[in-house]
């Protein structure tokens, strides 16, 4: 205490971040109590149609299955039988069962777009290249080390404007931070006014 200086007053700083802490905690009970969470097809459908510009590709996109075995996990045989099987639906459990217990990487979740590029990492170099992939294309390669199974469902290339459901998390993050602001800058506005009417503010003239 004896070296802070003397122009520094620590109980009108105190006072302030009290006041911080309580303007804080008061906004989050706003949030919780408050808030309106839900986010409706409807609205990401107008928010997507009014922003979809600005999410433009800056690289491809793909839904695909991919799957990257060890050479030494057992029963690969059965498992490209199951791959390859026309009853793609029938045999999916399998197929999620035995990439749980046994593969290094699996992507086989059918609604979810990768970048083009996290896909290519885990692949031999010069496999996979953007001028060589393309819808329904089914890999199966094979090295030193493991067996590689890949299918494409579908591709939106680099400059071209990404499908709803890619932006879809974003979008919701974009239009909840909206509400939180619009619901903080009402409640305080609506305090002013009420203080104001009792006598409880104090302007200042410059």
């Amino acid at each position: 205490e004896l070296h802070i200086p003397k122009d520094l007053n620590i109980d009108d700083l105190v006072r302030d971040y009290r006041s911080s802490l309580i303007l804080h905690s008061y906004e989050k009970y706003l949030i919780e109590e408050e808030l309106d969470s839900t986010v409706s097809e409807v609205q990401l459908t107008s928010f997507y149609e009014a922003n979809k510009e600005q999410y433009q590709l800056k690289n491809t996109i793909v839904r695909c299955n991919f799957i990257k075995i060890p050479l030494t996990a057992p029963d690969i045989d059965q498992f490209t039988q199951w791959w390859d099987s026309e009853n793609a639906t029938e045999n999916r459990i399998l197929l999620e069962e035995y990439a749980h217990k046994n593969a290094e990487l699996s992507m086989l979740e059918e609604q979810l777009w990768y970048d083009i590029n996290d896909v290519i990492v885990h692949l031999p170099k010069g496999l996979v290249h953007k001028g060589n992939i393309h819808v329904h294309k089914n890999l199966q390669h094979q090295d030193d080390s493991h067996i590689y199974f890949m299918k494409i469902l579908e591709i939106v290339k680099n400059n071209e404007l990404p499908p709803m459901s890619y932006i879809e998390n974003q979008a919701k993050k974009v239009i909840l931070h909206k509400r939180k602001s619009a619901l903080i800058d009402d409640k305080k506005e609506a305090l002013y006014e009420t203080e104001l009417k009792r006598n409880n503010v104090k302007i200042y003239n410059q």
